[in-house]
């Protein structure tokens, strides 16, 4: 049953510090863009399908609408999950915040607001890199 949730997780992360990476770099090239574009063109380059929705998922997020109904709640089911299977008590239970800490309980609380413009600037990637780092030790 872990590995059902650090798998995913481990995905989640490695997509998000390349988003991170990809936020420094011009927007029209992302990392996996330019690894294709370094390819020969005699090169096959295989991306497993679950990646490529992992990172149409994190890219979604650079907006708040996009990290508020796309990539949030996968980081709520994550965080779920993990209070689950480790603590015996899900994200509705009253020792929820004290267990999940923050910056990531200000991420998956049950009751996060609607964002109040969904088109503008969603997740800052540090802001995401301290919540999983949260994550990581819950």
């Amino acid at each position: 049953m872990t590995w059902l949730v650090v798998l995913p997780a481990v995905a989640v992360v490695v997509v998000l510090a390349t988003w991170a990476v990809g936020r420094v770099r011009p927007a029209d090239t992302s990392p996996f863009e330019a690894a294709v574009a370094a390819a020969s063109s005699d090169t096959v380059v295989e991306v497993p399908p679950g990646l490529v929705e992992a990172g149409q998922l994190v890219r979604s997020a650079r907006t708040q609408g996009g990290w508020h109904h796309r990539l949030r709640p996968v980081l709520v089911e994550m965080t779920d999950a993990r209070l689950r299977d480790r603590h015996g008590i899900d994200l509705s239970h009253p020792d929820a915040p004290r267990r999940v800490g923050e910056p990531l309980w200000s991420l998956v609380r049950p009751d996060a607001p609607e964002p109040a413009d969904r088109g503008g600037p969603g997740i800052a990637p540090d802001v995401l890199a301290a919540a999983l780092d949260r994550w990581t030790v819950l």
